[in-house]
């Protein structure tokens, strides 16, 4: 083993009365592996140490695929039946639950209704609409219970009503002044 060396001293730059710093060497940058995270160390608690990644036979719709690290591969590798599951679990819900979601249906209603306008080339009715949907869904927010307007939530109600209440008019004053 060496001996530790004292640091460098830097040099006086003798124009400003100032240090500046010494000229290192900086080693060029090495080219980057296409997994390169995977050769970087990870945060690891120690009481509580990763599981290893799944390996071995994964069913696939149509075939078996054999040793698939299943966190790099993703829905290549398990296929698409949780997604489906997934989009199927939606439509379980019991008829109240639908009932209480009229609202936001209404809205999302309009706002496609919104989108179709401007994608018409009619930005004018678009806009209006779209800033209509704004005011109605701050209505929506501040009338109407709780659970009748849980997928409208965001913030607050008192957030919601005022951000909404200020994102439709300034459309409708958009819509009003920009001329034709």
């Amino acid at each position: 083993m060496t001996a530790p060396q004292p640091p460098r001293r830097q040099q006086q730059d003798r124009t400003a009365g100032r240090k500046r710093p010494s000229r290192r060497h900086t080693p060029a940058p090495t080219p980057r592996n296409p997994h390169f995270l995977d050769d970087k160390p990870q945060l690891v608690n120690p009481a509580f140490p990763p599981e290893p990644a799944p390996m071995g036979r994964v069913d696939a719709p149509d075939d078996v695929i054999e040793n698939v690290d299943l966190e790099r591969y993703g829905v290549a590798a398990r296929g698409w039946k949780p997604f489906w599951d997934w989009c199927v679990g939606i439509f379980k819900h019991e008829p109240a639950w639908w009932r209480r979601q009229v609202a936001f249906f209404i809205v999302v209603a309009l706002l496609i209704v919104s989108a179709a306008f401007v994608l018409a080339d009619h930005w004018r009715r678009g806009v209006t609409v779209l800033a209509g949907t704004a005011l109605l869904t701050a209505a929506f927010r501040s009338f109407l219970p709780a659970d009748y307007v849980e997928m409208l939530e965001v913030r607050s109600q008192r957030f919601d009503v005022i951000f909404l209440l200020v994102v439709g008019t300034a459309l409708l004053f958009l819509v009003m002044t920009v001329p034709a």
